[in-house]
């Protein structure tokens, strides 16, 4: 019902005209612990006729202490006339992970390309940007994600309005 805890997030970054280069490591020597844990079991009667989850008596477990693998991270990007691009490696708890990315702007339309790389699958994205105005813009994407209980590559749509001041 309750816990105390920590973790410690460090990083470096730096812009050198056109390119960037970081890294960061979010979650060193972190923890958390629970006190007065409480183990419900949940079983399902039949996954096939499906019907209401059966709930165990509450086993009190007592004190748990639960730590995640840090998670570092390295990028480098370009941006300079029109054209943007980013790649990031990663290793954590998802274990190793590659992401890039590509952007060019033209006038009032940018378009974008990119994919992940992470639990063994490769999840592609797509999308574009419009901005009418130099204060609304108007963004969707397309991208492929696994992250359902089936772990299934399934596309996904997301859209997005910018209002500046």
């Amino acid at each position: 019902s309750s816990g105390r805890g920590h973790a410690i997030d460090v990083g470096i970054g730096a812009v050198l005209g056109v390119f960037q280069v970081g890294f960061g490591a979010n979650g060193l020597a972190n923890r958390i612990r629970w006190r007065d844990v409480e183990q419900i079991q949940y079983t399902l009667p039949g996954w096939l006729t499906g019907g209401g989850f059966i709930e165990s008596p509450p086993m009190l477990v007592g004190e748990v202490q639960v730590e995640v693998p840090v998670d570092y991270r390295v990028h480098a990007g370009y941006s300079d006339g029109g054209w943007a691009g980013v790649v990031e490696y990663g290793r954590g708890f998802q274990g190793t992970t590659v992401r890039a990315g590509l952007e060019r702007t033209m006038a009032m339309v940018a378009l974008r390309g990119g994919a992940r790389h992470v639990r063994n699958r490769w999840e592609p994205s797509a999308g574009f940007g419009i901005a009418p105005t130099q204060r609304v813009g108007l963004d969707v994407a397309a991208f492929g994600t696994s992250a359902n209980i089936e772990r299934k590559r399934h596309m996904a749509i997301a859209t997005s309005i910018r209002i500046a001041r």
